[in-house]
């Protein structure tokens, strides 16, 4: 399985070409997510009532745009 992902950021969207190869078959699916951004995440939390909440990479550092991953540690309040 190949998966080619590709990130709108306007959009807030992943879109993903899959190839798949079994048996000697190719099929091709593609997909879209949608991906909330750290800030809706970190005020939806807010809203959830988490006192304070934390938007880190990969690292523990706060994210960045350059970011590979997005880790959000909420704690309750």
């Amino acid at each position: 399985m190949i998966d080619r992902v590709t990130f709108d950021l306007g959009a807030g969207r992943s879109h993903t070409d899959r190839i798949t190869v079994r048996a000697g078959r190719v099929s091709r699916t593609q997909f879209s997510l949608s991906q909330p951004t750290a800030s809706q995440l970190t005020d939806w939390l807010h809203e959830a009532g988490f006192g304070t909440v934390e938007a880190l990479d990969e690292t523990g550092e706060p994210v960045r745009p350059q970011s590979r991953r997005l880790v959000v540690r909420a704690l309750v309040a």
